[in-house]
């Protein structure tokens, strides 16, 4: 009987290897520096998934995982990049005239897609993590694993098959054209639907996904852990970090330990608060107020220090 350790190097080979033969893997964003709120409303956020699902059906195209912000997409693809891009230009396309309609002067070239080649285990796993924290870091009120904006709820979750949902080919021609905004339609046996939005899981192949994690547990952990990396894909992607308070505390105690040699931030000076708001900041994107949260700051010593910061 094999050890622990040895099981569990195996199913990280297994890992491997499904990643090796399912691939190329792409994580495809549109641009996120559009400042105007472009998906505000729960039914424009519906909108956005009935057009990702619709459209990977129509183009056979592979999806993994997705979440819908307010300004911006993100995607990650399991097919090639010609694929990938036929489906991101064609959802593009189509939400752009949604968004006129809206009074939203929108072009595709202005929410353009770019595009990031996945080479490792480790990266799918990272970028995966980034997607679907995206909009849970950036709101409070939205759960990691259940959230409306994300395919986040999917993933080993053994309450899918409870959902009750109906065909995309049984829905009255009203309703998909409310749904998606259009007057006709192509057969899509297999795209299913719930509550007025394109099911997503009848189009994101989760099961791949889940696949490419030993088990749940590492699945959890490697969504909620991985603050480096999600960091460092902010960053090469020109975004700002988005961190909660526990992770920027988690953040501050390692560097109370590695730069200053003491494990609480009372046992710090004021200029190696000062110091340590610095990093917090320009590495870690933190918020004027969660570096006086997590530092004890007084809010004109750090509004001070960065003023461009200090609105709330």
């Amino acid at each position: 009987m094999d050890s622990p350790l040895a099981s569990e190097r195996n199913r990280e080979f297994l890992c491997e290897s499904i990643f090796n033969r399912e691939g190329p893997f792409f994580h495809v964003y549109t641009s996120h520096s559009v400042t105007e709120v472009l998906f505000g409303a729960i039914e424009d956020i519906r909108f956005v998934i009935n057009v990702i699902g619709y459209y990977s059906y129509i183009l056979k195209v592979r999806i993994v995982a997705f979440a819908v912000m307010s300004t911006h997409i993100h995607i990650l693809y399991a097919d090639s990049k010609n694929k990938a891009s036929e489906h991101i230009c064609s959802s593009i396309d189509k939400l752009c005239k949604y968004l006129r309609t809206k009074g939203i002067d929108a072009l595709s070239s202005s929410i353009a897609p770019s595009f990031v080649g996945i080479s490792s285990l480790k990266q799918f796993r990272d970028e995966l993590a980034y997607i679907l924290r995206n909009p849970f870091v950036a709101r409070s009120d939205v759960n990691l694993f259940s959230s409306p904006y994300t395919s986040g709820y999917l993933y080993f979750n053994s309450q899918l098959d409870s959902l009750v949902s109906e065909p995309f080919d049984s829905v009255t021609i009203r309703r998909k054209r409310e749904m998606l905004k259009q007057r006709d339609f192509l057969p899509c046996p297999g795209l299913r639907v719930r509550n007025g939005t394109v099911e997503p899981e009848s189009f994101v192949d989760y099961k791949l996904a889940e696949s490419l994690f030993p088990d749940a547990r590492k699945y959890v952990m490697w969504m909620m852990k991985s603050l480096e990396s999600q960091v460092e894909i902010a960053r090469s992607r020109g975004e700002n970090p988005l961190l909660n308070d526990d992770e920027v505390l988690s953040i501050v105690f390692r560097l109370c330990r590695e730069s200053f040699g003491v494990d609480k931030v009372r046992m710090l000076t004021t200029l190696q608060r000062q110091e340590l708001a610095q990093t917090l900041k320009r590495h870690y994107g933190a918020s004027n107020k969660q570096i006086m949260r997590c530092l004890s700051l007084p809010p004109e010593t750090v509004d001070a220090m960065f003023p461009l910061s200090s609105r709330p």
